[in-house]
């Protein structure tokens, strides 16, 4: 039967009924997890120690109420909620019925873990797989898997979006979490440390810009801030140029989900500029339109007038 209700399946032999069987069909019973555990960069399923992990809740029963701002060292319990890896207390970033973002303690090892959210008396369990590192690349379109990199320039901290590409050659910084052990380590739910205590990854770490391996120039946890990465690297002179460039983190041996970055075309070097006309006399009271032209590298040329800066040697005989 096809239909939910109570049934009467009849035999028959030769005309004559044999048996009947009574039967019921009811709907499948489907049991959703209470919680799910993923990286709060990439949502991918696994976490490392010290890493930044977003809890979602299924019917609303994480919390009663959403808190958040709280200041390093970060407190474990809000609202009558706490959360537990493995036992140990997990810093609470952000607090909601439906999402908690916390920050897995430092102090996991490797292997399945058992989480506990336990909201005013009612407890919900589930486990998450612990990696030595389980790096996830934080993306400008959060809930977007493969959304655009949070990326910036290296020397003057521009950030570098869809509307402001990237530049073969470009030395980039990239934020992300789950760096895994790190040196001079902060500890649970405090913020990292400044220069010259910096926490950086006891683990191998490399980048891969549209599948060109990347050696970077500095990986570790950002100071002042709990449980953020940041990884500092040159993007290859030979980068195409696109609105979704891919980008893998790898540490540990372990690779993060694909990010992408917006790469322009690159740009060959300023070589000279020359000033028209080069010698010129006015007569007093008079003027004349200079003109700035660039020429680059590659051969190719362009009006730099209007954006080059303008000055005079001697106001007293002449403005420009």
């Amino acid at each position: 039967a096809s239909q939910l209700g109570s049934w009467l399946a009849r035999v028959y032999d030769n005309g004559q009924l044999f048996f009947s069987v009574p039967f019921t069909v009811t709907a499948p019973q489907i049991t959703a997890r209470a919680i799910t555990v993923t990286n709060d960069a990439s949502f991918a399923t696994q976490i490392s120690p010290g890493s930044l992990v977003a809890l979602m809740g299924n019917g609303n029963v994480l919390a009663t109420t959403t808190v958040s701002g709280w200041n390093p060292p970060l407190p474990t319990s809000a609202s009558g909620t706490t959360v537990t890896i493995n036992g140990i207390l997990c810093p609470l970033i952000y607090l909601s019925p439906s999402q908690i973002n916390l920050q897995a303690p430092m102090e996991l090892q490797p292997g399945t873990a058992t989480v506990v959210v336990s909201n005013n008396g009612q407890n919900f369990s589930t486990t998450v797989e612990v990696l030595t590192a389980a790096p996830g690349i934080f993306t400008s379109d959060y809930y977007v898997n493969g959304g655009l990199a949070i990326l910036q320039d290296s020397s003057t901290n521009t950030a570098l979006t869809a509307n402001k590409p990237a530049v073969p050659g470009e030395n980039v910084t990239m934020g992300f979490t789950g760096i895994g052990p790190v040196t001079n380590s902060p500890g649970t739910g405090n913020a990292a440390a400044g220069s010259p205590s910096l926490s950086q990854p006891t683990s191998a770490v490399s980048v891969a810009v549209n599948g060109i391996g990347v050696q970077p120039s500095f990986t570790g946890l950002i100071p002042g801030l709990v449980g953020y990465g940041q990884v500092s690297f040159q993007l290859p002179a030979e980068t195409p140029p696109g609105s979704s460039v891919p980008v893998i983190l790898t540490i540990a041996g372990v690779s993060s989900r694909t990010a992408h970055i917006s790469v322009n075309a690159a740009t060959a070097p300023l070589a000279s500029i020359a000033v028209t006309p080069a010698n010129a006399t006015i007569p007093p009271g008079a003027s004349l339109q200079l003109t700035a032209t660039g020429t680059y590298g590659d051969g190719s040329t362009q009006n730099l007038t209007s954006v080059v800066s303008w000055s005079s040697s001697n106001i007293a005989t002449a403005t420009v």
